[in-house]
């Protein structure tokens, strides 16, 4: 076989289509001279068998991905009408205006500064709900109750760290007085 007719077989296994290389290698076959061309023909030839195979194998693989992505699709497109059907039930029977309405109010609610007062209320609200899940014997009056006890006790707790830091400063005062005082002497 000549050195031409084998540098166009290799380009044909490189890359051409596979009816240009069957038709090569079978023009190459009936060329071939010696046993050895011969059997590279063959060999050829069988790697172009298994490429078509690969490619009709990979050709039903897309075939079924295809069927799959048209099934996914029609999946989608029921779900999808299924919620548009439920969208305009809802909006019927007048759902996404009261939830607009609630989202302004949450919106306003988020804006607004709550007052200690209220603040207080809303403590007591959530502490009552709160012991009333784990203890249904608690009432309001406890809460209330043990919120005021607390309120004394921390109120009575700031006055004497208030005192203490005004004795303290009047100490350090003294001292700072005595300071000066030996300091002039």
């Amino acid at each position: 076989m000549k050195v031409r007719t084998r540098y166009k077989l290799m380009m044909a296994a490189n890359g051409f289509s596979s009816g240009f290389c069957v038709a090569l290698a079978l023009a190459l076959a009936f060329e071939a001279e010696t046993a050895t061309d011969k059997v590279l023909c063959a060999v050829f030839i069988f790697m172009i068998v298994v490429l078509v195979a690969v490619l009709l194998r990979q050709a039903a693989g897309w075939k079924r991905l295809d069927a799959e992505w048209v099934e996914a699709r029609a999946a989608d497109e029921r779900w999808l009408q299924a919620r548009e059907s439920q969208y305009r039930r809802d909006v019927l029977a007048g759902v996404y205006g009261r939830e607009a309405r609630i989202a302004q109010l949450l919106e306003d609610a988020m804006d607004r500064k709550m007052t200690d007062a209220e603040r207080e209320v809303a403590r007591r609200s959530f502490t009552y709900d709160n012991a009333a899940i784990d203890n249904p014997n608690v009432t309001r009056e406890m809460v209330d109750r043990a919120a005021d006890e607390l309120a004394r006790e921390l109120k009575l707790k700031r006055e004497r760290e208030i005192n203490h830091e005004v004795q303290n400063e009047r100490r350090r005062a003294v001292v700072r007085a005595a300071k000066e005082k030996r300091g002039l002497r």
